[in-house]
């Protein structure tokens, strides 16, 4: 049971670093399952939650990194909306933003 899980926990983690969350997705449904297995001694249960405790943050950086990109997109759709600014009064303005200009090769 224990070297079970722990195999699930390694392979879970190489999940996790090659963003492979479909593979997580049926990595976590067998570690739940092996978990439920009786007969692990106090070390082999201490080494399971190291290995849980590893994963998790793995999994947490993971999901500060997805954040940050979702912030990220939304600043860049924000930009291409145009930019708010200040004037000399305190009052907000928008800036649009300038409008492509067609170039064309006279011959």
């Amino acid at each position: 049971m224990t070297a079970r899980l722990l195999q699930l926990l390694d392979e879970s983690r190489a999940a996790i670093r090659r963003a492979d969350f479909a593979a997580l997705e049926n990595l976590t449904k067998a570690i739940l399952a092996a978990a439920d297995a009786p007969g692990a001694s106090t070390a082999e249960l201490a080494a399971v939650k190291a290995g849980a405790a590893r994963n998790t943050v793995l999994l947490e950086a993971a999901a500060e990194g997805l954040r940050a990109a979702r912030r990220r997109v939304t600043d860049i759709r924000a930009a291409r909306a145009g930019l708010a600014t200040y004037d000399g009064r305190g009052a907000r303005q928008r800036l649009e933003p300038a409008t492509p200009v067609s170039l064309r090769q006279r011959v």
